[in-house]
């Protein structure tokens, strides 16, 4: 973790994910489904890249053996239909247009925790990056 080009884009993640996120927070507070579903998706590609780019910091094929893009989209994929069917009870297309926002804000949510679980693993031999307070700054805390 501790090789230059590693740290100034780790410990820049939360400036940028402030950013992306002040951004979708506009499609959000439209209160049209299909903006706050775009501001979802927006943001979620957004994430997406910057798990990408921390899994070069890994062994080539380093997940479950894949590419870490195809890796990491079908995480997302699954993500969704885990989150939609959690929503859905009574079955696919019960739950309104809600759900696909709901389903969104939930895979943000475990993409912002795989982010961070990785930053972590990345820092856990360094002596030269705070994770914690990285870790308050991701969270909007600091």
């Amino acid at each position: 973790m501790d090789q230059p080009h590693n740290l100034p884009f780790i410990k820049g993640l939360p400036s940028l994910r402030h950013a992306a996120h002040e951004s979708a927070q506009e499609l959000w507070d439209s209160g049209i489904t299909a903006n706050m579903r775009q501001g979802s998706y927006d943001y979620i590609d957004f994430l997406e890249d910057i798990w990408v780019k921390l899994a070069e910091f890994y062994p080539p094929l380093h997940f479950g053996g894949l590419e870490s893009r195809k890796y990491i989209t079908k995480y997302i994929q699954d993500r969704f239909s885990h989150h939609r069917a959690n929503l859905e009870p009574d079955g696919p297309g019960t739950g309104g247009t809600i759900v696909g926002v709901m389903a969104g804000g939930h895979v943000i949510h475990d993409l912002e925790e795989m982010i961070d679980d990785t930053v972590c693993t990345l820092s856990l031999n360094s002596e030269s990056f705070d994770y914690q307070d990285w870790k308050n700054k991701w969270r909007g805390k600091a």
